[in-house]
């Protein structure tokens, strides 16, 4: 008979990882999941773009996130890059003026100034050129002097450093700081007072001048009498756009409103439509939330439901403007004048910041239309 097998001992447990190791672990499957995500984003939005289905046109704009990203990129590369400039004395009232001759010549096609609206090809630019009265608020000098040298990729700002001296870009950088306190008024007088800046050609005609050549090189005989006779007709405009308002205003003043500044910056709001009560139709809702973009409203104004609202709060922002008594601090809120504010501002307010886009009476009525919603 076979002697019984000895009782054998249970296995052991396996070994128990370290915490540490399991911690380790646990950040690499974490990890690995962020890494396929990013993986199969990027490799979905190769495949849209190689199948053509990214809408590259510019009639619509970049998604509110692609503005966004290209935003965080280009102020930190400014910010990184502009570090170690500093800005020399920029108050002298003679580099400022030199600046604003040169600005003219250069940056008002796409910039526009204080009451006077980009050129038209600009205002189909994607994105669209800043605003500078805001962009000097939020950069320092040295900062606008760079992105003036070296330009921007991808945006349509070019490097002048090729094109312009050290001391006229300082100059330009100089007049653009003074921006944020130039009233449309100031503006004027400082072109007057400086006469018209007849802008040079670039290429051949450019290379022609030497560096530190008197800035009125290129004027044409008798502009001085031609800019005073129009600057003569302009006073007359607005001294006579100012009467009419003083009118408006003692007419539309409401009650309580005892001095203009009361009923101009805070207009009051009319009594909210009866429910079930609608504007008559004056335009296509759908195309004027396109004109909106097109005619560069959303780069001074917050509107909501379009991109990049207030992305330069330059101008008020427009939420619930279908509900409030009055338009620029004069007229009436009725669907005429809201198109005649659009399509005239400085007709309406010559004291306004708001420029003259050019806008056709089907534009300005399809973006009141849009404007007519927001309630």
């Amino acid at each position: 008979m076979a002697d019984p097998k000895p009782p054998t001992d249970p296995a052991p447990p396996p070994p128990t990882a370290h915490p540490h190791v399991r911690k380790r672990t646990r950040v690499k499957h974490v990890l690995m999941t962020i890494a396929t995500m990013i993986a199969v984003v990027a490799g979905g939005a190769g495949v849209a773009l190689y199948l053509g289905l990214y809408n590259v046109g510019a009639l619509r704009p970049h998604l509110e996130i692609t503005y966004k990203f290209l935003a965080i990129g280009m102020t930190r590369s400014v910010d990184e890059h502009a570090e170690d400039i500093v800005a020399p004395p920029l108050d002298d009232e003679a580099l400022v003026r030199r600046g604003l001759v040169l600005y003219q010549r250069h940056c008002l096609q796409c910039h526009g100034a204080p009451g006077v609206a980009p050129e038209a090809f600009a205002l189909g630019m994607v994105p669209h050129p800043a605003p500078l009265s805001h962009t000097a608020r939020e950069w320092p000098a040295n900062e606008v002097f760079w992105v003036i040298k070296h330009g921007i990729k991808m945006s349509g700002m070019p490097a002048w450093a090729f094109r312009l001296s050290e001391d006229e870009m300082w100059a330009i950088t100089a007049f653009t700081m003074r921006l944020p306190w130039l009233a449309p008024l100031e503006y004027e007088a400082m072109v007057r007072a400086v006469g018209d800046a007849t802008p040079v050609r670039h290429g051949a005609a450019a290379a022609e001048r030497e560096e530190g050549a008197p800035l009125t090189d290129g004027a044409v005989p008798g502009e001085p009498a031609k800019a005073a006779a129009r600057a003569s007709e302009e006073a007359a405009r607005a001294e006579a756009s100012r009467a009419a308002r003083s009118i408006a205003i003692a007419i539309a003043r409401p009650p309580g409103a005892t001095r203009e500044f009361d009923f101009v910056a805070k207009p009051a709001r009319s009594t909210p439509p009866a429910a079930g009560a609608t504007l008559a139709p004056i335009g296509d809702v759908v195309r004027g939330r396109v004109a909106i973009y097109q005619y560069v409203c959303t780069a001074c104004h917050h509107i909501p439901g379009t991109e990049r609202a207030g992305s330069a709060p330059v101008g008020p922002p427009l939420e619930a403007i279908g509900t409030r008594a009055v338009l620029a601090g004069v007229l009436p809120n009725t669907p005429e004048n809201m198109v005649r504010w659009l399509r005239e501002p400085r007709e309406v307010n010559p004291r306004s910041a708001m420029p003259d886009l050019g806008l056709t009476d089907r534009d300005a009525r399809d973006i009141a239309a849009y404007l007519y919603t927001l309630r």
